[in-house]
């Protein structure tokens, strides 16, 4: 029983996928037709192996079988949800042909009326529909506008910082340039105290050099 409930679910999954791909549009309404009457008879199989697998499961003993419970119940929302997108459909379609024959003047009486005030209904759905679109539209337009305040005002925030930068770097330039001035006059100072401190060391050793002459003059001159 596992087996076929695993098989059932997964055909149920697949009869909801091709449920979804049924185009409900005016273009094609007799491939519309034959997939509706297909989906119809799959779903009408498997409402029949459902029932069976039910009868199978109230003949069985009633111990161990909540797991079996919980599946079935699952496959019975499953095909309860089914059921009512098929049903959307089916009036879907019935409501396309129904208004095909309307424009066709293949109605009369009741049919005719229910044609044309579907055709109404229609039409104001889908003058509400276009102004929701409108709606929508010009909320875009607005929040569009509020982002462009904001950018705007951000823009202007980056100027200032980059002005703030700018001055900050002309202003780190500047003393980059008095800060140069002042090594520059330094360095000069060095190497002037280089040269007169070599003055000194030569004029001390011409000194010395005369000073011994003198005093070896003296003594043995």
């Amino acid at each position: 029983m596992d087996r076929e409930i695993k098989k059932l679910q997964s055909e149920l999954d697949s009869l909801l996928e091709k449920i979804d791909v049924v185009k409900d549009t005016n273009d094609d309404i007799d491939n519309m037709e034959r997939n509706i009457n297909e989906i119809n008879r799959n779903y009408e199989d498997l409402e029949e192996r459902i029932a069976r697998l039910k009868e199978m499961k109230d003949d069985e003993e009633t111990d161990g079988q909540k797991p079996l419970i919980d599946k079935l119940n699952i496959i019975t929302k499953d095909m309860d949800n089914i059921k009512k997108k098929l049903d959307e459909k089916t009036n879907k379609l019935d409501k396309l042909k129904r208004k095909n024959k309307y424009f066709e003047g293949e109605l009369t009486g009741t049919e005719k009326k229910k044609a044309e005030r579907e055709i109404v209904l229609d039409n104001c759905k889908e003058v509400d529909n276009q102004g929701l679109i409108i709606n929508d539209i010009h909320l875009n337009i607005q929040q569009t506008g509020d982002h462009l305040v904001d950018i705007n005002n951000e823009l202007n925030d980056q100027g200032n910082t980059i002005k703030r930068v700018h001055e900050t770097v002309l202003d780190t330039k500047e003393k980059i340039g008095k800060t140069g001035k002042v090594m520059s006059k330094i360095e000069f100072r060095n190497q002037c105290m280089k040269v007169v401190t070599l003055i000194a060391v030569i004029v001390i050793g011409i000194f010395d050099v005369v000073w011994v002459g003198y005093l070896i003059y003296r003594r043995y001159g």
